[in-house]
């Protein structure tokens, strides 16, 4: 097989000009070294290569060394697992050491003892995970198909290469429905019966671990279909009893396409409301949120209790912006996606679009030329100013002079 041409449909330059470097290399070293996992994934189904993972039966990290200095390149290791990252220029492989790995307890780190390519291809997750090709000589090399992955791949389907798969590492669940809707795959009947009757593992998975896998689903193309997926398999409430319903996560499907931008914190939000302050925290503390995190669900908390003022007709552009100013863009358009109420929405997206741009003529600069104190003065100035504008008292930066001389003279 002449893996040169395979892979120049999916490599860009420089990733097959230094993978091509690091097999001659490897050649005249007399080391087998295995390009693995997803990216011959990819590349069979043509897909573009984002991280090139490549295993050694040995010494990676030696290996990667010796790379680094033929290449002038530097190394990042990571001695605890026998991994390196070999960096030149702008491109980066990822080498491993071939290794085994037993699960002491379920969802705890495995014991790695390091051995062969066949051993390393045993310990992956799935099927189509599982291939490899040895690269050390690009121009005459074959596929490593030890557990039919090639097949899977042809099938369309997700398979697990053991039936302790998700009861060793419950994090393969949430990968094995990102993979699923990411390849347009199906699971195989056995692998989705031991994906329901294991759902339970997730309970062994640490937050840290969970919420890894979960951002990985926001990044995909079409995240809603993965939440759709894990919803209907009953994958929530075995994260936390509280996630036993994602009507407002599985709702923006309605806007798919409309224009609103949705990044991996508006899914968070999205995925996560609809919880009462009380299940909030417990989930929070159970998937260990970050701060930011934390005060995204807090602030649109906050907008579900001000949605009766919210909903109110009569609400004029200062009174919009008082109530919202402050909560930042990804809980307003969380809250905007959930809420049912027309007048609501209508308020939301008026902020959105076009009171939070607001802002006066003058700045705070202008104002201490006109002998206003340095200090809370200018901010309050300022924020009369703002509402001024808002209200439609001033139009022009001359009405703005003449607001601030008067009420000057009034002080």
């Amino acid at each position: 097989m002449d893996l040169i041409n395979i892979l120049g449909k999916s490599l860009n330059d420089e990733q097959l000009s230094l993978l091509s470097k690091v097999a001659a290399i490897s050649l005249a070293q007399g080391v087998d070294i295995y390009l693995v996992g997803g990216a011959v994934r990819d590349i069979l189904l043509d897909h573009e290569v984002q991280d090139l993972d490549l295993v050694i039966e040995g010494n990676a990290e030696i290996f990667a060394y010796l790379v680094a200095t033929k290449l002038s390149g530097s190394v990042k290791s990571h001695s605890q697992f026998a991994t390196a990252t070999l960096n030149v220029n702008v491109t980066s492989l990822d080498f491993i050491s071939a290794r085994s790995e037993q699960y002491p307890n379920p969802g705890h780190l495995p014991v790695i003892t390091f051995g062969s390519i066949e051993a390393d291809l045993a310990r992956r997750d799935f099927s189509i995970n599982a291939l490899a090709i040895n690269v050390s000589n690009l121009y005459d090399c074959e596929i490593i198909d030890l557990h039919n992955g090639l097949q899977d791949l042809q099938d369309g389907i997700i398979r697990i290469l053991h039936p302790k798969s998700f009861s060793d590492d419950a994090t393969r669940i949430l990968r094995a429905l990102r993979y699923e809707q990411r390849l347009g795959f199906k699971l195989e009947d056995a692998t989705q019966i031991s994906l329901l009757s294991d759902l339970q593992m997730l309970n062994t998975i640490s937050g840290q671990r969970l919420m890894k896998e979960i951002h990985k689903w926001f990044k995909e193309d079409y995240p809603y279909k993965i939440i759709q997926r894990a919803h209907n398999l009953g994958v929530f409430p075995n994260i936390h009893k509280s996630l036993n319903g994602l009507q407002y996560a599985l709702k923006a499907i309605e806007i798919e396409g409309s224009g609103i931008s949705l990044d991996e914190r508006i899914w968070l939000g999205l995925m996560l409301q609809g919880l009462s302050p009380v299940e909030s925290r417990a989930v929070a503390e159970r998937l260990r949120l970050s701060g930011n995190e934390l005060k995204l669900l807090a602030e649109v908390s906050d907008l579900y209790s001000a949605g009766d003022s919210l909903s109110n007709t009569g609400l004029s552009s200062h009174d919009i912006y008082s109530i919202l100013s402050g909560k930042s863009q990804h809980a307003i358009t969380v809250y905007l996606l959930m809420t049912k109420n027309s007048t609501v929405k209508e308020h939301l997206s008026k902020f959105l679009h076009e009171l939070r741009h607001i802002k006066p003529y003058l700045t705070g600069k202008d104002l201490i030329e006109m002998g206003i104190p340095k200090g809370p003065s200018i901010g309050n100035m300022l924020e009369s100013l703002l509402y001024a504008k808002l209200d439609g008292i001033v139009k022009s930066r001359n009405d703005e002079l003449e607001l601030v001389s008067q009420k000057q003279m009034l002080t």
